[in-house]
């Protein structure tokens, strides 16, 4: 399921004007950037951070095979690496 709601983001970015976002359960927000060369995404929530396993876990089902994870204030921003 995850991978599907991922995959339809990241589909959806490309539509709109590169970037698009969805709240899943328990308040972590995804948000896909299509607007450079390499695909992005952010997790946030609204009160509180996102922890790394998550991070890694939403990179995976992304299909993101290299990638970087690096916090931004409160969010987590996972690069894909060529």
């Amino acid at each position: 399921m995850l991978e599907t709601v991922i995959q339809s983001l990241f589909a959806q970015a490309q539509a709109q004007n590169g970037r698009a976002s969805t709240c899943l359960s328990k308040g972590l927000w995804l948000v896909a950037d299509t607007r450079s060369a390499r695909r992005t995404l952010v997790l946030f929530r609204r009160v509180g951070q996102p922890s790394m396993q998550e991070a890694r876990i939403c990179a995976k089902y992304a299909g993101f095979k290299a990638y970087a994870i690096a916090p931004h204030g409160n969010k987590l921003v996972i690069f894909e690496k060529e």
